[in-house]
């Protein structure tokens, strides 16, 4: 199988030569609120190891589909990937 993004919808061109579309979500911004330094952990718990730290106003890239109900899955400006507690972003 294969994926090709086309505008604002995706293709899956499978090996039985059928397509599977579906529309592409617009990402959704974030700013980093209610703390000095957030952090950024490498799973969406509290336990797991941090990647960073950001500074509170910097905005950052919500990642739904691998959001969990407390962390959102987020990337920031520089590229760092990771997870972040919901209640200290605040959706833009």
């Amino acid at each position: 199988m294969s994926k090709e993004i086309k505008k604002d919808v995706v293709v899956e061109k499978h090996d039985d030569n059928t397509e599977k579309q579906s529309k592409v979500r617009e990402p959704r911004t974030g700013v980093v609120v209610d703390c000095v330094k957030l952090n950024v952990r490498k799973r969406p718990s509290s336990d797991a190891a941090i990647v960073t730290e950001i500074p509170a106003g910097i905005k950052v890239r919500i990642i739904d589909e691998e959001s969990t109900k407390d962390f959102h899955h987020v990337c920031t400006a520089t590229g760092i990937d990771g997870f972040c507690m919901k209640k200290f972003i605040e959706i833009k």
